[in-house]
């Protein structure tokens, strides 16, 4: 019996990834790889975290330094 579980639980891993793919690509997600070698998907006009600054064009109002006072 113990030796059916692992080719059962490969069968719906891959039922799974290709029933979330279908529906990430129908909703215009797209497939990439990131630095890691990991494949992900980003959202249409997306990309992935950690290009660019995620700050650039924001502004605080305040004091931005040390020493405001």
């Amino acid at each position: 019996m113990m030796t059916l579980l692992p080719p059962a639980g490969l069968a719906l891993n891959r039922h799974y990834k290709a029933k979330y793919s279908s529906l990430l690509q129908a909703a215009g997600y797209t497939l990439v790889t990131d630095p890691m070698g990991w494949m992900r998907y980003v959202p249409p006009g997306g990309r992935l975290s950690g290009h660019g600054n995620p700050f650039a064009g924001e502004h605080r109002g305040g004091c931005a330094g040390f020493g405001c006072g």
